[in-house]
Protein backbone atom coordinates (compact mmCIF):
# COMPACT_ATOMS: atom_id res chain seq x y z
CA UNK A 1 0.00 0.00 0.00
CA UNK A 2 2.87 2.31 1.01
CA UNK A 3 4.38 1.88 -2.40
CA UNK A 4 1.73 2.35 -4.30
CA UNK A 5 1.43 5.68 -2.25
CA UNK A 6 5.12 6.17 -3.33
CA UNK A 7 4.91 5.65 -6.64
CA UNK A 8 2.13 7.70 -7.36
CA UNK A 9 4.07 11.03 -5.37
CA UNK A 10 6.81 9.80 -7.68
CA UNK A 11 4.66 9.90 -11.02
CA UNK A 12 2.81 13.30 -9.85
CA UNK A 13 6.21 15.13 -9.29
CA UNK A 14 7.38 13.45 -12.37
CA UNK A 15 4.45 15.32 -14.31
CA UNK A 16 4.19 18.56 -12.28
CA UNK A 17 8.00 19.08 -13.72
CA UNK A 18 7.28 17.81 -17.52
CA UNK A 19 4.62 20.83 -17.51
CA UNK A 20 6.74 23.61 -15.87
CA UNK A 21 9.34 22.23 -18.54
CA UNK A 22 6.52 22.59 -21.26
CA UNK A 23 5.75 25.88 -20.11
CA UNK A 24 9.27 27.07 -19.90
CA UNK A 25 9.80 25.83 -23.04
CA UNK A 26 6.92 27.51 -24.61
CA UNK A 27 8.00 30.94 -22.42
CA UNK A 28 11.84 30.61 -24.40
CA UNK A 29 10.47 29.76 -27.83
CA UNK A 30 8.11 32.95 -27.05
CA UNK A 31 11.20 35.38 -26.07
CA UNK A 32 13.31 34.08 -28.59
CA UNK A 33 10.37 34.53 -31.29
CA UNK A 34 9.84 38.26 -29.86
CA UNK A 35 14.30 38.63 -30.04
CA UNK A 36 14.58 37.41 -33.39
CA UNK A 37 11.39 40.13 -34.95
CA UNK A 38 13.44 42.83 -33.15
CA UNK A 39 16.94 41.24 -34.50
CA UNK A 40 15.31 41.80 -37.48
CA UNK A 41 13.95 44.92 -37.13
CA UNK A 42 17.45 45.96 -36.09
CA UNK A 43 18.88 44.96 -39.56
CA UNK A 44 16.35 46.91 -41.74
CA UNK A 45 16.96 49.79 -39.72
CA UNK A 46 20.84 49.31 -39.96
CA UNK A 47 19.78 48.58 -44.03
CA UNK A 48 17.76 52.00 -44.01
CA UNK A 49 20.90 54.07 -42.49
CA UNK A 50 22.95 52.61 -44.91
CA UNK A 51 20.75 53.60 -47.38
CA UNK A 52 20.50 56.83 -46.25
CA UNK A 53 24.67 57.00 -45.53
CA UNK A 54 25.29 55.96 -49.26
CA UNK A 55 22.49 58.89 -50.09
CA UNK A 56 24.79 61.47 -48.49
CA UNK A 57 28.03 60.06 -49.87
CA UNK A 58 26.42 60.46 -53.11
CA UNK A 59 25.33 63.52 -52.43
CA UNK A 60 28.25 65.04 -51.05
CA UNK A 61 30.47 63.41 -54.29
CA UNK A 62 27.88 65.99 -56.59
CA UNK A 63 28.42 68.33 -53.98
CA UNK A 64 32.56 68.29 -54.39
CA UNK A 65 32.08 68.21 -58.35
CA UNK A 66 30.14 71.04 -58.67
CA UNK A 67 32.41 72.59 -55.82
CA UNK A 68 35.39 71.92 -58.31
CA UNK A 69 33.84 73.15 -61.33
CA UNK A 70 33.44 76.42 -60.09
CA UNK A 71 36.23 76.78 -58.83
CA UNK A 72 38.12 76.77 -61.90
CA UNK A 73 35.01 79.06 -63.38
CA UNK A 74 36.75 81.13 -60.90
CA UNK A 75 39.70 80.78 -61.87
CA UNK A 76 38.47 81.12 -65.41
CA UNK A 77 36.67 84.74 -63.96
CA UNK A 78 40.46 86.04 -62.46
CA UNK A 79 42.00 84.89 -65.88
CA UNK A 80 39.37 86.85 -68.06
CA UNK A 81 39.58 89.89 -65.73
CA UNK A 82 43.52 90.27 -65.70
CA UNK A 83 43.46 89.23 -69.66
CA UNK A 84 41.12 92.11 -70.10
CA UNK A 85 43.51 94.64 -67.75
CA UNK A 86 46.80 93.64 -69.41
CA UNK A 87 45.62 93.42 -73.12
CA UNK A 88 44.28 97.03 -73.08
CA UNK A 89 46.65 99.02 -75.50
CA UNK A 90 44.09 101.60 -75.58
CA UNK A 91 41.93 103.82 -74.31
CA UNK A 92 39.12 102.07 -75.92
CA UNK A 93 39.62 98.81 -75.37
CA UNK A 94 36.27 96.97 -73.39
CA UNK A 95 35.83 96.59 -69.83
CA UNK A 96 38.86 98.70 -69.12
CA UNK A 97 40.33 98.42 -65.83
CA UNK A 98 41.56 101.77 -66.16
CA UNK A 99 37.77 102.94 -65.77
CA UNK A 100 37.04 100.68 -63.33
CA UNK A 101 38.65 98.92 -60.32
CA UNK A 102 38.47 94.90 -59.67
CA UNK A 103 35.91 95.49 -57.03
CA UNK A 104 33.82 97.82 -59.64
CA UNK A 105 34.40 95.21 -62.54
CA UNK A 106 33.31 92.63 -60.24
CA UNK A 107 29.92 94.16 -59.34
CA UNK A 108 29.31 95.27 -62.75
CA UNK A 109 29.58 91.69 -64.00
CA UNK A 110 28.30 89.76 -61.46
CA UNK A 111 24.86 89.10 -63.01
CA UNK A 112 27.33 87.57 -66.11
CA UNK A 113 29.05 85.26 -64.64
CA UNK A 114 26.10 83.79 -62.14
CA UNK A 115 24.78 81.56 -65.00
CA UNK A 116 26.47 78.53 -62.99
CA UNK A 117 23.33 76.84 -62.03
CA UNK A 118 21.71 80.01 -60.58
CA UNK A 119 24.33 80.50 -57.96
CA UNK A 120 24.72 84.51 -56.88
CA UNK A 121 28.25 85.98 -57.47
CA UNK A 122 28.92 85.51 -53.96
CA UNK A 123 28.45 82.00 -53.79
CA UNK A 124 30.76 81.58 -56.67
CA UNK A 125 33.69 83.97 -54.93
CA UNK A 126 33.04 81.27 -51.70
CA UNK A 127 32.25 77.94 -54.02
CA UNK A 128 32.41 76.26 -50.62
CA UNK A 129 29.24 77.32 -49.36
CA UNK A 130 27.26 74.71 -49.69
CA UNK A 131 29.61 72.07 -48.47
CA UNK A 132 29.95 73.89 -45.15
CA UNK A 133 26.14 74.22 -44.42
CA UNK A 134 26.91 74.20 -40.58
CA UNK A 135 27.06 76.44 -38.13
CA UNK A 136 31.03 76.96 -37.73
CA UNK A 137 31.40 78.24 -34.48
CA UNK A 138 29.89 75.22 -33.29
CA UNK A 139 31.54 72.81 -35.35
CA UNK A 140 35.07 74.38 -34.76
CA UNK A 141 34.85 74.02 -31.17
CA UNK A 142 33.30 70.92 -31.93
CA UNK A 143 36.37 70.09 -33.97
CA UNK A 144 39.05 71.90 -31.87
CA UNK A 145 37.59 69.14 -28.36
CA UNK A 146 38.35 66.21 -30.53
CA UNK A 147 42.07 67.57 -31.48
CA UNK A 148 42.53 67.78 -27.67
CA UNK A 149 41.73 64.07 -27.14
CA UNK A 150 43.40 63.32 -30.71
CA UNK A 151 45.62 65.49 -32.42
CA UNK A 152 45.52 63.13 -35.71
CA UNK A 153 41.57 62.88 -36.09
CA UNK A 154 41.56 62.94 -39.74
CA UNK A 155 37.26 64.02 -39.31
CA UNK A 156 38.04 67.10 -36.76
CA UNK A 157 41.47 68.09 -39.24
CA UNK A 158 39.01 68.23 -42.46
CA UNK A 159 36.34 70.29 -40.64
CA UNK A 160 38.68 73.14 -39.23
CA UNK A 161 40.27 72.83 -43.02
CA UNK A 162 36.59 73.65 -44.33
CA UNK A 163 36.21 76.32 -42.05
CA UNK A 164 39.34 78.03 -42.93
CA UNK A 165 38.64 77.74 -46.46
CA UNK A 166 35.44 79.22 -46.53
CA UNK A 167 36.32 82.06 -44.75
CA UNK A 168 39.41 82.94 -46.66
CA UNK A 169 42.14 81.92 -44.60
CA UNK A 170 44.07 79.94 -47.18
CA UNK A 171 47.02 79.78 -44.71
CA UNK A 172 45.40 78.28 -42.10
CA UNK A 173 43.29 75.96 -44.23
CA UNK A 174 46.13 74.19 -46.31
CA UNK A 175 47.91 73.58 -43.27
CA UNK A 176 45.06 71.52 -41.30
CA UNK A 177 44.52 69.75 -45.22
CA UNK A 178 48.44 68.97 -45.42
CA UNK A 179 47.97 66.49 -41.62
CA UNK A 180 44.89 65.14 -43.52
CA UNK A 181 47.27 63.84 -46.42
CA UNK A 182 50.11 62.92 -43.89
CA UNK A 183 47.37 60.06 -42.57
CA UNK A 184 45.19 59.50 -45.78
CA UNK A 185 46.75 60.22 -49.16
CA UNK A 186 44.03 59.10 -51.02
CA UNK A 187 41.59 61.80 -49.39
CA UNK A 188 40.31 63.55 -52.54
CA UNK A 189 38.67 66.39 -50.72
CA UNK A 190 41.83 67.64 -49.12
CA UNK A 191 44.01 67.58 -52.84
CA UNK A 192 41.23 69.37 -53.99
CA UNK A 193 41.22 72.00 -51.77
CA UNK A 194 45.17 72.20 -52.11
CA UNK A 195 45.47 72.45 -55.70
CA UNK A 196 42.93 75.38 -55.45
CA UNK A 197 44.76 77.25 -53.05
CA UNK A 198 48.13 76.36 -54.20
CA UNK A 199 46.79 77.67 -58.04
CA UNK A 200 44.91 80.92 -56.21
CA UNK A 201 48.40 81.35 -54.76
CA UNK A 202 50.49 81.56 -58.12
CA UNK A 203 51.91 78.30 -56.87
CA UNK A 204 51.85 76.79 -59.96
CA UNK A 205 54.00 73.75 -59.61
CA UNK A 206 52.57 72.74 -56.52
CA UNK A 207 49.27 73.14 -57.48
CA UNK A 208 50.05 70.79 -60.51
CA UNK A 209 51.32 68.14 -57.81
CA UNK A 210 48.23 68.27 -56.06
CA UNK A 211 46.02 67.87 -59.65
CA UNK A 212 48.17 65.03 -60.95
CA UNK A 213 47.27 63.37 -57.27
CA UNK A 214 43.70 64.22 -57.78
CA UNK A 215 42.97 63.16 -61.26
CA UNK A 216 44.78 59.58 -59.84
CA UNK A 217 42.01 59.60 -57.58
CA UNK A 218 39.03 60.63 -59.64
CA UNK A 219 39.85 61.63 -63.33
CA UNK A 220 36.79 63.51 -64.73
CA UNK A 221 36.98 67.02 -66.29
CA UNK A 222 37.08 68.86 -63.79
CA UNK A 223 40.52 67.49 -62.36
CA UNK A 224 41.76 67.27 -66.06
CA UNK A 225 41.01 71.18 -66.82
CA UNK A 226 42.46 72.05 -63.44
CA UNK A 227 45.16 70.04 -64.07
CA UNK A 228 45.78 72.24 -67.50
CA UNK A 229 45.01 75.37 -66.40
CA UNK A 230 47.68 74.99 -64.06
CA UNK A 231 50.20 73.97 -66.90
CA UNK A 232 48.77 76.89 -69.28
CA UNK A 233 49.75 79.21 -66.33
CA UNK A 234 53.22 77.69 -66.78
CA UNK A 235 53.44 78.14 -70.33
CA UNK A 236 53.31 74.40 -71.08
CA UNK A 237 50.56 74.85 -73.58
CA UNK A 238 51.26 71.62 -75.18
CA UNK A 239 50.42 69.73 -72.15
CA UNK A 240 47.60 72.54 -71.32
CA UNK A 241 45.96 71.11 -74.52
CA UNK A 242 46.53 67.70 -73.77
CA UNK A 243 44.51 68.22 -70.80
CA UNK A 244 41.99 70.11 -72.11
CA UNK A 245 40.90 67.74 -75.02
CA UNK A 246 40.90 64.74 -72.20
CA UNK A 247 38.35 66.76 -70.13
CA UNK A 248 36.38 67.29 -73.67
CA UNK A 249 36.67 63.62 -74.23
CA UNK A 250 34.63 62.97 -71.25
CA UNK A 251 32.20 65.77 -71.37
CA UNK A 252 32.16 67.87 -75.15
CA UNK A 253 30.56 70.65 -73.50
CA UNK A 254 32.44 70.84 -70.29
CA UNK A 255 32.79 74.87 -70.09
CA UNK A 256 35.65 75.26 -68.49
CA UNK A 257 37.59 72.86 -70.65
CA UNK A 258 36.08 74.56 -73.89
CA UNK A 259 37.99 77.94 -72.20
CA UNK A 260 41.08 76.28 -71.97
CA UNK A 261 41.03 75.00 -75.26
CA UNK A 262 40.41 78.42 -76.77
CA UNK A 263 43.10 80.13 -74.56
CA UNK A 264 45.75 77.34 -75.53
CA UNK A 265 44.45 77.29 -78.98
CA UNK A 266 45.54 80.94 -78.71
CA UNK A 267 48.42 80.87 -77.45
CA UNK A 268 49.56 78.01 -79.74
CA UNK A 269 48.44 79.89 -82.85
CA UNK A 270 45.70 77.77 -83.41
CA UNK A 271 42.73 80.28 -84.68
CA UNK A 272 40.82 77.74 -86.32
CA UNK A 273 40.57 75.40 -83.40
CA UNK A 274 39.55 78.50 -81.06
CA UNK A 275 37.19 79.60 -83.05
CA UNK A 276 35.73 76.10 -83.12
CA UNK A 277 35.91 76.25 -78.91
CA UNK A 278 33.89 79.66 -79.21
CA UNK A 279 31.31 78.41 -81.07
CA UNK A 280 30.47 75.57 -79.08
CA UNK A 281 30.96 77.63 -75.97
CA UNK A 282 28.33 80.06 -77.87
CA UNK A 283 26.21 77.17 -79.14
CA UNK A 284 25.72 76.04 -75.05
CA UNK A 285 25.07 79.64 -73.71
CA UNK A 286 24.29 82.50 -76.18
CA UNK A 287 24.84 85.03 -72.94
CA UNK A 288 26.43 88.76 -73.43
CA UNK A 289 29.59 87.79 -72.39
CA UNK A 290 30.57 84.91 -74.78
CA UNK A 291 29.34 86.76 -77.20
CA UNK A 292 31.76 89.34 -75.78
CA UNK A 293 34.46 86.74 -76.02
CA UNK A 294 33.64 85.40 -79.79
CA UNK A 295 33.79 89.55 -80.31
CA UNK A 296 37.12 89.94 -79.24
CA UNK A 297 38.22 86.96 -80.79
CA UNK A 298 37.54 87.97 -84.51
CA UNK A 299 38.47 91.58 -83.47
CA UNK A 300 41.83 90.32 -82.51
CA UNK A 301 42.47 88.51 -85.50
CA UNK A 302 41.88 91.61 -88.19
CA UNK A 303 37.86 90.18 -88.83
CA UNK A 304 36.78 93.66 -88.18
CA UNK A 305 33.30 93.25 -90.17
CA UNK A 306 32.35 89.88 -87.72
CA UNK A 307 33.72 91.52 -84.83
CA UNK A 308 30.83 94.35 -85.20
CA UNK A 309 28.52 91.33 -85.97
CA UNK A 310 28.85 89.85 -82.79
CA UNK A 311 29.34 93.22 -80.90
CA UNK A 312 26.16 94.54 -82.27
CA UNK A 313 24.22 91.00 -81.31
CA UNK A 314 25.73 91.68 -77.54
CA UNK A 315 24.69 95.41 -77.89
CA UNK A 316 21.15 94.62 -78.17
CA UNK A 317 20.95 91.09 -75.94
CA UNK A 318 22.12 93.44 -73.04
CA UNK A 319 19.17 95.27 -71.12
CA UNK A 320 19.65 98.37 -69.65
CA UNK A 321 17.86 97.93 -66.24
CA UNK A 322 21.13 98.88 -63.97
CA UNK A 323 23.22 101.77 -63.68
CA UNK A 324 26.18 98.57 -63.99
CA UNK A 325 24.54 97.84 -67.62
CA UNK A 326 24.43 101.01 -68.94
CA UNK A 327 28.00 101.31 -68.45
CA UNK A 328 28.85 98.25 -70.23
CA UNK A 329 26.71 99.33 -72.71
CA UNK A 330 28.96 102.63 -72.97
CA UNK A 331 31.84 100.22 -73.18
CA UNK A 332 30.76 98.26 -75.29
CA UNK A 333 30.30 101.29 -77.58
CA UNK A 334 33.82 102.49 -77.33
CA UNK A 335 35.00 99.13 -78.97
CA UNK A 336 32.35 98.81 -81.50
CA UNK A 337 32.96 102.84 -82.43
CA UNK A 338 36.98 102.05 -82.13
CA UNK A 339 36.31 98.99 -85.08
CA UNK A 340 34.03 100.60 -87.34
CA UNK A 341 36.44 103.81 -87.11
CA UNK A 342 39.34 101.50 -88.28
CA UNK A 343 37.21 99.75 -90.61
CA UNK A 344 35.94 102.85 -91.93
CA UNK A 345 32.24 101.95 -91.63
CA UNK A 346 30.73 105.56 -91.30
CA UNK A 347 27.18 104.30 -91.24
CA UNK A 348 27.95 102.70 -87.99
CA UNK A 349 29.93 105.01 -86.50
CA UNK A 350 26.72 107.58 -86.97
CA UNK A 351 23.92 104.63 -85.29
CA UNK A 352 27.03 103.67 -82.17
CA UNK A 353 27.52 107.92 -81.89
CA UNK A 354 23.51 108.56 -81.67
CA UNK A 355 23.09 105.81 -79.07
CA UNK A 356 26.09 107.08 -76.87
CA UNK A 357 24.33 110.31 -77.15
CA UNK A 358 21.22 109.01 -75.59
CA UNK A 359 23.34 106.87 -72.87
CA UNK A 360 24.68 110.29 -71.58
CA UNK A 361 27.44 110.61 -74.06
CA UNK A 362 31.25 109.43 -74.10
CA UNK A 363 33.75 111.78 -74.74
CA UNK A 364 36.02 108.93 -76.39
CA UNK A 365 33.18 107.60 -79.03
CA UNK A 366 32.80 112.13 -79.17
CA UNK A 367 36.55 112.21 -80.45
CA UNK A 368 36.50 109.63 -82.98
CA UNK A 369 33.54 110.97 -84.22
CA UNK A 370 35.19 114.23 -84.71
CA UNK A 371 38.16 112.78 -86.17
CA UNK A 372 35.93 111.23 -88.93
CA UNK A 373 34.34 114.09 -89.60
CA UNK A 374 37.32 115.82 -90.24
CA UNK A 375 38.51 112.93 -92.15
CA UNK A 376 35.70 113.26 -94.34
CA UNK A 377 35.91 117.50 -94.02
CA UNK A 378 32.63 117.94 -93.09
CA UNK A 379 33.92 121.16 -91.18
CA UNK A 380 30.32 122.37 -90.63
CA UNK A 381 29.60 119.34 -88.86
CA UNK A 382 33.35 119.29 -87.35
CA UNK A 383 32.35 122.73 -85.86
CA UNK A 384 28.84 121.79 -84.25
CA UNK A 385 30.68 118.90 -83.13
CA UNK A 386 33.39 120.65 -81.11
CA UNK A 387 30.86 122.86 -79.75
CA UNK A 388 29.32 120.11 -77.86
CA UNK A 389 32.44 118.41 -77.02
CA UNK A 390 33.76 121.77 -74.84
CA UNK A 391 30.51 122.09 -73.26
CA UNK A 392 30.31 118.56 -72.54
CA UNK A 393 33.85 117.35 -71.37
CA UNK A 394 35.94 121.21 -71.15
CA UNK A 395 38.56 119.54 -68.40
CA UNK A 396 39.16 116.48 -71.23
CA UNK A 397 42.57 114.82 -71.94
CA UNK A 398 41.50 115.83 -75.43
CA UNK A 399 41.02 119.31 -75.41
CA UNK A 400 44.56 120.12 -77.01
CA UNK A 401 43.69 117.84 -79.79
CA UNK A 402 40.35 119.32 -80.25
CA UNK A 403 41.66 122.76 -80.26
CA UNK A 404 43.96 122.00 -83.07
CA UNK A 405 40.81 120.40 -84.80
CA UNK A 406 39.22 123.25 -84.52
CA UNK A 407 42.01 125.92 -86.12
CA UNK A 408 41.88 123.23 -89.04
CA UNK A 409 38.14 124.05 -89.03
CA UNK A 410 37.83 127.83 -89.21
CA UNK A 411 41.25 127.50 -91.20
CA UNK A 412 39.38 125.79 -93.86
Amino acid sequence: MKSNILMILILTSIMVAISLFSFQSRRNISILTDLALELNELENSIQDSNDRFNDVEANLDNIRQRIDGLALEQSDFDTRFNSYRDSTSSSLSILRSRTVSRVQFESILEERFSELEGLSHTEQENPDLELVAWDAEGSRDGALQLLENNPNNISALKTLGRIAYEEGDLYSAESYYLKVIDFDTADEESFQILSRITYRSGRYPESITYYKRLVSLNRNPNSLTGLGRCFYMTKDYGKAYEQAMDALSLNSDYHPALELKKDVSLALGRNDEAEEALLQILERNRSFDNLISLGNFYRETGQEELSLEVYEEAYKANPLETLSQQEIQVELLRTMMAVAYGHGSDSRMDSYYRDAELLGGDEEIHILMLRRLKELNQTRKVLKSIELFEANYPASSYIEEVKTIKDWAKGV
